[in-house]
């Protein structure tokens, strides 16, 4: 099982080519059925580590339980304002996204908890697209609080989102939505 934040598989264009070749020499006379392999390893856009975009969200007394701590599935609700805040400032609003009749589904989340995050606290929610693919994304998000000038990290969350169409299945993100993305990352 891979950890938060790293690459879904090693990308480095030398290797991956000597590793295609080193496969197609292990099936001497088979045609070669790597165009899959090819699209998976030359389609992806791997983005440096920054976090172009950063929201403060004042927790409010409905996210927090008995124990004044945020309830663990309001994390998700947190993250996914944050993810809008971070597409809206990409120039890529998820009202123009549902307009073209796509949506972005979450299709893998994995969150690590460190410290809690109590009623009126400030969630400082940072967000990063770690990678793009044709049809799905990786978004890295960070919570952290100040505590006494002082930033600390309380969780950290992955998600793996899958671009579906009006049936319900995966389909090509658009390229439209890919360089708008990769300008904001990249501009951080």
């Amino acid at each position: 099982m891979r950890g938060l934040g790293e690459r879904p598989f090693p990308f480095n264009p030398e290797t991956a080519v000597i590793k295609i070749s080193s496969i197609h020499e292990n099936r001497p006379g088979a045609p070669a059925p790597l165009s899959f392999f090819l699209q998976k390893v030359f389609c992806m856009q791997e983005f440096a580590p920054a976090f172009p975009h950063e929201v403060s969200i004042r927790i409010p007394m409905h996210m927090v339980d008995l124990g004044n701590v945020i309830y663990h599935s309001r994390y998700l609700d947190l993250y996914h304002e944050a993810r809008d805040h971070y597409l809206d400032a990409a120039d890529c609003s998820y009202r123009e996204i549902m307009e073209k009749n796509y949506h972005l589904a979450v299709a893998d989340t994995h969150i690590q908890f460190k410290r809690p995050i109590r009623y009126l606290e400030t969630a400082i929610i940072r967000t990063r697209i770690a990678w793009i693919r044709n049809r799905s994304l990786c978004v890295v998000q960070e919570m952290t609080k100040d505590v006494n000038g002082t930033l600390q990290l309380c969780n950290r969350a992955e998600f793996t989102l899958v671009c579906i169409g009006p049936e319900f299945k995966a389909i090509r993100i658009p390229d439209t939505f890919i360089q708008r993305l990769a300008l904001f990352q990249t501009s951080a």
